[in-house]
């Protein structure tokens, strides 16, 4: 025979999952239903093919040395082709981790960018973990650019301090952006 409490704990943890779990599916489903309500796959790949020279101009920004020479979308898949390569485009995951985060962060600004609907808000975590040290500069610069002559409030959270040190000196002294150090949750 099990004892009472390990059978109550049991049944209130199963209760918990459980209602986590229609959460998730609610979530999911809401999720869906706004997807198809602005076109779905079809309109998010149009989108897509409509801005895939800002995509790839932005991950050649975000990617130096220029190893890829454009980013592609076929069959409903991501693809770049490599600069000087004669062979056919490659997959994403072919790439390294820093290269997908670079290919990601330009998708993400391109659809903030480009997208009529978009907040003029980013809220961006860690961006730059992937990157080295030259990209995220160029990242940073569109960073900047984007706040001053694109009109946008960007919120940049990082645990690095040396990533934090190094926007706020690209940033330099200006009215415009605001520093808020936070301590560490304890």
């Amino acid at each position: 025979m099990i004892p009472l409490p390990y059978r109550i704990f049991n049944r209130a943890k199963i209760e918990k999952v459980t209602a986590d779990k229609q959460d998730w599916e609610g979530g999911i489903e809401r999720l869906q239903q706004a997807f198809s309500q602005t076109g779905g796959k079809k309109a998010f790949n149009e989108h897509i093919e409509d801005h895939m020279s800002a995509i790839t101009t932005l991950f050649q920004a975000f990617q130096r040395p220029y190893e890829f020479d454009e980013v592609l979308l076929e069959d409903d898949t991501v693809r770049v082709s490599r600069r000087g390569s004669a062979d056919d485009s490659e997959p994403v995951e072919k790439m390294s981790s820093g290269q997908r985060a670079a290919l990601g962060l330009a998708i993400f600004m391109t659809n903030n960018l480009a997208h009529p609907t978009a907040p003029p808000v980013m809220l961006l975590d860690e961006p730059v973990a992937h990157l080295d040290d030259i990209n995220t500069v160029s990242f940073f610069n569109l960073l900047i650019s984007a706040a001053t002559e694109l009109d946008r409030q960007i919120l940049f959270a990082t645990a690095n301090e040396d990533i934090a040190n190094l926007l706020k000196e690209k940033i330099g002294d200006s009215d415009d952006f605001k520093s808020i150090d936070l301590d560490k949750a304890r």
